[in-house]
């Protein structure tokens, strides 16, 4: 595992034990951070210009592949103790925001993020509860990008409050990307 794109572009990660995360694979990061840094581009937006959320953060990759590319403030959420002793050291230079937290049970956050990933574990219906909870505590405004890494076979049953703009299918992984409904209200 290592960092794709930006100014630490091959530096290498350390992964958690396999039973404790699934990493994005390199492949999938890089296709990710492909899409992404075409919807800046096409929107003439810049990384140094967005916050990033890494929810579910695991070895801290994605956090870091978005600090590396220039991200102005990457929160990095998870309460699992090993996932977080890894997080810390792959930043050793300390460029993450790391918080030890449930991702249902979120600290309310000032300002909300611009690009927010998560990529819960599998089978376990987190993903549609922790977006509530993320949206209850400020973390997700209409303007924020949410991109969430599911299996293939996993459900894509949408809360109400969420609308589907894209879907990207990568090996057995897909990823959605969703914005708040309209008529959502926060």
């Amino acid at each position: 595992m290592r960092i794709i794109g930006g100014i630490y572009r091959g530096r290498h990660l350390v992964s958690p034990p396999s039973d404790i995360t699934r990493p994005t694979s390199d492949r999938a990061k890089e296709g990710l951070f492909n899409i992404l840094d075409s919807r800046l581009k096409k929107n003439g937006q810049h990384w140094e210009e967005l916050s990033f959320a890494d929810i579910f953060a695991g070895s801290g990759a994605v956090g870091l592949e978005a600090v590396s590319r220039g991200a102005r403030m990457v929160y990095s959420l998870e309460n699992n103790p090993v996932a977080l002793d890894v997080i810390r050291k792959n930043d050793s230079q300390k460029l993450l925001h790391v918080l030890k937290e449930d991702a249902l049970k979120p600290p309310f956050l000032r300002v909300s993020v611009d690009i927010l990933f998560m990529d819960p574990p599998y089978g376990c219906d987190l993903w549609q509860k922790s977006l509530k909870a993320l949206i209850d505590q400020n973390w997700i405004d209409r303007r924020t990008l949410i991109i969430v890494e599911t299996d293939q076979a996993e459900s894509e049953d949408l809360p109400p409050f969420l609308v589907l703009e894209d879907k990207r299918n990568y090996s057995r992984n897909k990823f959605l990307f969703l914005k708040m409904a309209p008529i959502c209200r926060k």
